[in-house]
């Protein structure tokens, strides 16, 4: 991905502006919010995400698998603004931390986008500055009372096309060796078993994460 690409896997990275006209990131539209977002690679063991209390500030935090279903929506509407602690957990992991909220991903990939609304230009420093005092922290370095506090997003127009790029650029082969690899790491769904069972016919074996032509 992208931001991958960048070395900010795990990484909460904050929009401190509201969106233009000429914004290309996703959820653009909004102008009335500031967001942050991360992908995350939960196969070295959860990630606790902490926010503070947003007050009767309007916040979101999405929680998409690699297949971008949403599998859990916090903030205001579910959880409240209070202040609080969330660990994302893995298909096949446990958090042992004490304290907070447990959230099980389908998926070891999952991709987080969140947003606090800002009433007007004025307001943006203020959200803004509420948002990065977000983290997202390894649970065993917050059971250490550390924190990996949110960082400033990279200029988009700098990755710009660049995925896009990176698969056009793949081998018909080296496609599918990837695409094997990527369903072993995030197992497809139940609902998904009727298209799954096909993989076998163009030679992708995605439990073993292999691809045989």
């Amino acid at each position: 991905s992208q931001y991958q690409a960048l070395g900010v896997s795990n990484q909460l990275s904050t929009r401190t502006t509201t969106a233009t006209p000429f914004s290309h990131d996703v959820l653009a539209p909004n102008a009335d919010t500031v967001s942050t977002t991360a992908l995350i690679d939960l196969r070295s063991g959860p990630l606790v995400l902490s926010v503070p209390d947003s007050g009767d500030r309007y916040t979101r935090i999405d929680l998409l698998d690699a297949y971008t279903n949403i599998f859990a929506s916090l903030g205001q509407r579910t959880e409240g603004n209070a202040a609080a602690n969330f660990a994302i957990v893995g298909p096949t992991g446990a958090s042992s931390v004490s304290g907070v909220t447990t959230v099980k991903a389908p998926t070891n990939h999952v991709w987080l986008h969140g947003q606090v609304a800002a009433q007007g230009e004025r307001d943006v420093p203020a959200a803004s500055g509420l948002m990065q005092q977000w983290a997202l922290t390894p649970a065993s370095e917050f059971a250490a009372g550390k924190r990996r506090l949110a960082a400033q997003r990279p200029s988009l127009p700098d990755l710009e096309g660049g995925a896009a790029n990176r698969v056009e650029a793949l081998q018909p082969t080296k496609y599918f060796e990837e695409a094997a690899r990527l369903l072993q790491i995030n197992p497809p769904a139940a609902a998904d078993a009727p298209l799954v069972k096909k993989f076998p016919s163009i030679g992708i074996d995605w439990k073993s994460g292999r691809f045989n032509p």
